[in-house]
């Protein structure tokens, strides 16, 4: 049975087809159902390994872990009385999207009567204290994408307040982004100093993608890392003027780099943000020079030349 609440999709599940249908010999009875994370995906996110418990007021108690990628769970013999199913992390909400306020457990009556509901108890993933669609990780690309340097002039050469460099990004997610918000992510720097961009907004771009806005570009010299909370994931992003050949050095070698660039010589192809110097939106010979003021510290620059960025925080 498929159910369009609130713009969300809602699936109930019913195990005759996953489990062996009611079990009542000695008036005992199987319970199962399936973990979500994913309140748009839910044929598609289920949760595996996580531990489903039973207890009831006759003294039964059992557990099962659930499994596969709809993240299955059936707990047998459970005698006819009062129990309750909890599952640490997800909704008691029995297929409802959107659903109740989350608390882990439903209490159900197991007997014959309530076999299609106790056989279809479908809980959805906890977020932030309510069963909300999760947004859902992790990160699996980015625009820019992850390690990228910006070799580019942090602000104009005359005036050092007229600032440029990357002050958004495009993240592709594991899942679908209807949920995702501001406090889904944090951002941190290896390398720099306060104060910290901050995240203002995350616009959805697409079934699977959102747009992270922040409050001011990131800082040269340091690398940004945006962190989904929930999966760990991370994107980083480094700032270093002047590092054509996106080594993590500012050095008289970049010239060359960028030259070959420019040149299309084979094996020395680099992206725009590591060869359009001056921000013109075209690459020639005038990005050799702006790079050479950056490395030389020309007009308002500060001196590049021999500045560096720490390892990738990503490769660790």
């Amino acid at each position: 049975m498929k159910n369009r609440i609130s713009g969300c999709t809602s699936f109930m599940l019913f195990w005759a087809l996953a489990f062996p249908t009611v079990t009542i010999a000695g008036q005992t009875f199987l319970i199962g159902g399936a973990l979500i994370s994913d309140c748009s995906d839910p044929l598609g996110s289920g949760q595996a390994g996580i531990t489903v418990s039973v207890t009831c007021d006759g003294g039964f108690s059992g557990s099962t872990t659930s499994f596969g990628g709809q993240g299955l769970w059936a707990v047998a013999n459970v005698p006819e009385d009062a129990c309750c199913v909890t599952a640490v992390g997800f909704c008691s909400i029995d297929s409802v999207c959107p659903p109740d306020p989350c608390n882990d457990t439903v209490c159900i009556t197991v007997d014959a009567a309530h076999q299609a509901e106790n056989q279809s108890l479908v809980f959805w993933e906890c977020v932030g204290g309510d069963c909300e669609p999760a947004c859902h990780g992790p990160i699996v690309s980015s625009e820019p994408p992850s390690g990228a340097i910006d070799a580019r002039e942090p602000h104009s050469v005359s005036d050092a307040n007229d600032v440029s460099g990357w002050s958004s990004l495009e993240v592709t997610m594991g899942g679908t982004v209807e949920s995702c918000g501001v406090d889904e992510f944090s951002i941190s720097e290896i390398g720099g100093g306060p104060p910290l961009p901050v995240i203002v907004a995350v616009v959805p771009v697409s079934e699977f993608s959102v747009r992270l806005d922040l409050d001011r570009s990131i800082e040269p010299g340091a690398w940004t890392v945006i962190t989904h909370k929930s999966s760990g994931s991370k994107v980083c992003l480094g700032f270093l003027p002047a590092d054509a050949s996106q080594d993590r050095l500012s050095a008289a070698s970049d010239i060359n780099a960028l030259i070959n660039s420019i040149d299309l010589v084979a094996g020395f192809g680099l992206p725009d943000y590591a060869t359009d110097i001056n921000r013109s939106g075209i690459t020639n010979g005038q990005d050799v020079l702006r790079l050479i003021d950056l490395l030389n510290g020309a007009g308002a620059f500060n001196v590049w030349i021999a500045q560096s960025l720490p390892a990738n925080p990503c490769d660790s």
